[in-house]
């Protein structure tokens, strides 16, 4: 009962434990839920003397380093026999399970599965039957309890749950086909429902057949089925409606990725850079492009005008990329230096340009060697020219074709002169 107790005092976030820590934990709590990782595992590396909260602060760095991809880790903190009781395997054996499928462990994993289907039983409401089909599916086995037979069918169909399960796993297993051929077998009340509805739009969608999936999720406003409607409009060119569709889904979950990697580059595309720079600081890069995002932030907010922001971020990205320098950085410097009329950078990074095949740049820096004070002609409002018959409208014209009127510079009885026989050559 004690443990118990204990466990539900963590979990309520009770301050008859930590105090100080408590407060981090939390803080450390918000940070992992909102993906920030690292973040997440400072603050709990910073927790001293943890006591009795020692247990969580293990089962959320487990957590951490599972989302890491760092399985071992993880695995090692689940496995350790310093916190082994009821509470623990209940609370950490479905994350045990993960990990032994992602490192291919099969032994520990059919170990861990019999144990955690008995201690979590009663807090399943579909009878562990999505656990059973990603489980058997590891292990390459077909249980009578998981066989798609009419009899579990039939089961399976009489409860809106266990329906959804069903047609999720036939999605994750690209068996789509599957839950359109059974749409004849689901009950009435399964079509009333809204996730039931987007699954099987979603199951159209991946068929192929876009016109049966909009008619399936056309009144759903759920990020899925917007998304789905949002990738459908841009397929069709629709681009405004699409953008749309994908901030609708991004109203229903804000940092949903596939949104958001096609709603950034809608706005830049429609010109609407306000909202792209701010959907910008909701996704995610990978690790390994650290620099990513900054060098987005950077055309948007030239597009914005925010020229003294993007030198800031400008100094950043060519200490990053130095000696490596991407074409579309030194363009941005390019424009930024002369926005600033920083001569001794526009005639730097125009030369750059100019030899990864720039024309404008070249152009530029040429200009560099004729005018003195480029950057302040530049900024003259003034007409660049006179003559019209430079103008965009007069070389639009169709051209009349008239024979060139030639003047003769050698007279044709002097080379019939040279041909003759009688002129003697010396």
């Amino acid at each position: 009962m004690g443990k118990i107790f204990l466990f539900i005092c963590l979990l309520l976030g009770s301050p008859a434990f930590g105090g100080e820590n408590l407060r981090q934990l939390k803080k450390a709590k918000y940070f992992l839920v909102n993906g920030n990782l690292k973040k997440a595992k400072y603050l709990l590396d910073e927790i001293e003397s943890p006591g009795n909260l020692e247990p969580l602060i293990m089962r959320y760095k487990a957590l951490i380093y599972f989302l890491m991809d760092d399985y071992p880790n993880s695995k090692k903190i689940l496995e350790n026999p310093h916190y082994e009781s009821v509470i623990w395997d209940q609370e950490s054996c479905l994350l045990k399970i993960i990990n032994n499928i992602a490192l291919n462990d099969l032994k520990q994993l059919e170990k861990d599965y019999k144990s955690c289907k008995y201690l979590t039983f009663d807090y399943t409401k579909n009878r562990h039957l999505w656990l059973d089909y990603m489980v058997n599916l590891k292990l390459q086995k077909v249980t009578p309890y998981s066989k798609d037979s009419e009899l579990n069918l039939r089961i399976f169909f009489a409860e809106l749950e266990t329906i959804k399960i069903w047609l999720k796993k036939n999605i994750y297993l690209n068996q789509e086909a599957l839950n359109i051929d059974k749409l004849y077998a689901l009950p009435k009340f399964a079509f009333r429902n809204k996730s039931v509805r987007e699954i099987i739009g979603l199951s159209y969608y991946r068929m192929g057949n876009e016109k049966k999936a909009l008619d399936f999720i056309e009144d759903i406003n759920s990020a899925n089925a917007n998304n789905i409607k949002g990738i459908i409009n841009l397929k069709q060119k629709k681009y405004e409606l699409s953008f749309g569709h994908f901030q609708l889904a991004l109203k229903k979950k804000e940092n949903s990725s596939n949104a958001l990697k096609r709603a950034i580059p809608l706005a830049w595309m429609l010109e609407k850079y306000e909202i792209g720079l701010d959907l910008l600081k909701r996704i995610t890069f990978d690790d390994n492009t650290p620099f990513k995002r900054l060098a987005i932030e950077s055309a948007f907010k030239i597009q914005l005008g925010q020229i003294k922001k993007t030198e800031r971020d400008l100094r950043y990205l060519n200490n990053e990329f130095r000696g490596n320098m991407p074409l579309k950085v030194i363009l941005a410097n390019s424009y930024v230096a002369l926005n600033l009329s920083n001569m001794k950078d526009v005639k730097k990074y125009s030369s750059l340009a100019c030899k990864k095949f720039d024309g404008l740049n070249c152009w530029i820096f040429m200009q560099l060697f004729i005018w003195d004070n480029l950057d302040k002609i530049i900024d003259e409002d003034k007409k660049t020219r006179t003559d019209t018959l430079l103008g965009l409208d007069f070389l639009k014209k169709r051209a009349k074709l008239e024979p060139l009127d030639e003047n003769p510079i050698i007279d044709q009885s002097y080379i019939e002169e040279l041909d003759s026989k009688e002129v003697l050559i010396r």
